[in-house]
């Protein structure tokens, strides 16, 4: 069972409460680990919908809300997607190898390097 845990691309922090829809969560979870490409509708904060492809890689849990962190076919890049602003999701039968270099590794890479540019983790920016 141990191995199986640490291949899982989950992360839940423990937090007494959680909202999001079980069968979404269900439904990427099954896509990460077969490492399927899914499609769907997606709904911004302000509302302007539109379809992605995308190959999802984790899982995260930020205490009330949850976070796909995934490579977006439209944008060519990582992106992070909430699973409750989600429509219309379809597991294709696509599949995708890690190898290449688009993985969960990567994106929590570039996810630490904006983080640092920024200056939330090393202080203010000098460039402010």
């Amino acid at each position: 069972m141990r191995p199986v845990l640490f291949e899982t691309a989950l992360f839940a922090p423990d937090y007494p409460r959680a909202t999001a829809p079980s069968r979404e969560l269900a439904a990427l979870r099954r896509a990460i680990s077969e490492r399927r490409l899914i499609h769907f509708r997606y709904a911004r904060e302000d509302g302007t919908e539109s379809e992605r492809d995308a190959r999802p890689l984790g899982l995260y849990f930020w205490g009330s809300k949850w976070t796909l962190a995934a490579w977006c076919g439209l944008r060519e890049d990582y992106r992070s997607f909430r699973p409750d602003r989600m429509r219309e999701l379809v597991l294709l039968d696509t599949t995708y190898d890690p190898s290449d270099g688009i993985d969960l590794g990567s994106y929590l890479a570039r996810r630490n390097e904006e983080d640092r540019r920024n200056g939330w983790f090393d202080g203010p920016r000098q460039d402010a």
